[in-house]
């Protein structure tokens, strides 16, 4: 066989084993960047006092894609805890600074020692190398519910956003967009939409946290809820003061007293009261929300005490 015919029966094949071995060369860097980016997402935790912990990664998919796979995934801080039964990571080789995150299995949140059993198949959420900021986790969900005790909170989709702060050291960004939410026990209270920007400090000295609300705007039961400020929230409970605007507060005050923060008698005053506030302001109430101790105000209308819910 001449030599020109070898190569042209040898050389596609030669050409095809050395994209492939590059292509490996490539899969194996991605599996170990998804290592490292696991490994420092759990340091940056650690420092802030969040534990991280997962077995050991196990990647596969050669050479179609490259998924990763853990199991026992937990993120925990104090009382409260994140559990994932296998938590899958996904990338593509060449793109090993975006990592898609999936659950699959069970899943479960432990908030104030209280366990929820969480159902979301559409959740993903991919964590991302941020020039300016370091990491970015990008969070969402179509339907979502989450039950304990027989109560179940259902929300239609879910979009959060996760960050460190690019100015304050120790900071993290929050931002989440909520549509069509039902919290639990609580038919009364209809959650159309609700969008936040909050900054959350990591605690001081004295353990208290400050969390500033950059922005918050929520449509719920008609009415409409738009705020901005700074709070601190430590054991004796949540002070600071928020600007607020308000349109319809008949129906946030409804909803208010469905969570159980009002009883009867004072939910209808602070629906009289605040109604006339409305009429006198042309429809739309500004006035600050206030917060001492864990008693809520608005333009001096007692809104109930958060955590100290009305008795029925």
């Amino acid at each position: 066989m001449k030599r020109a015919n070898r190569w042209l029966l040898y050389g596609p094949l030669l050409v095809a084993a050395l994209i492939l071995a590059g292509w490996r060369v490539a899969w194996g860097n991605g599996a170990d960047a998804i290592r490292r980016a696991l490994a420092d997402f759990s340091a940056t935790e650690a420092a802030r006092g969040v534990s991280v912990s997962y077995s050991p990664l196990r990647a596969r998919g050669f050479p179609f894609y490259l998924r990763g796979a853990v199991d026992a995934f937990s993120v925990s801080a104090g009382d409260d805890a994140y559990d994932c039964a296998r938590l899958y990571l996904d990338a593509l080789p060449y793109q090993p600074d975006r990592v898609i995150f999936s659950c699959g299995g069970d899943q479960r949140a432990t908030l104030g020692g209280e366990v929820w059993t969480i159902t979301a198949p559409d959740a993903r959420a991919s964590l991302e190398n941020d020039r300016d900021r370091g990491w970015i986790v990008r969070a969402e969900t179509g339907a979502f519910a989450a039950a304990a005790g027989g109560r179940e909170l259902v929300i239609e989709s879910l979009m959060i956003n996760i960050a460190p702060d690019k100015e304050e050291s120790g900071a993290i960004d929050v931002s989440f967009r909520a549509v069509e939410a039902t919290p639990p026990a609580a038919a009364k209270i209809d959650i159309a939409r609700i969008d936040a920007a909050l900054r959350i400090f990591p605690t001081d000295a004295f353990n208290r946290r400050r969390v500033d609300v950059l922005g918050l705007e929520a449509v719920v039961n008609d009415g409409v809820l738009s705020a901005s400020g700074s709070l601190g929230i430590d054991s004796a409970g949540v002070t600071g003061q928020l600007d607020a605007g308000v349109e319809k507060p008949v129906g946030i005050v409804r909803a208010i007293a469905a969570a159980g923060l009002l009883d009867e008698n004072d939910a209808q005053a602070a629906q009289a009261g605040l109604a006339m506030l409305a009429v006198a302001s042309g429809g739309r109430i500004a006035a600050p929300i206030e917060f001492q101790g864990n008693e809520v105000r608005l333009a001096g209308v007692s809104l109930g005490r958060i955590g100290d819910p009305a008795q029925p």
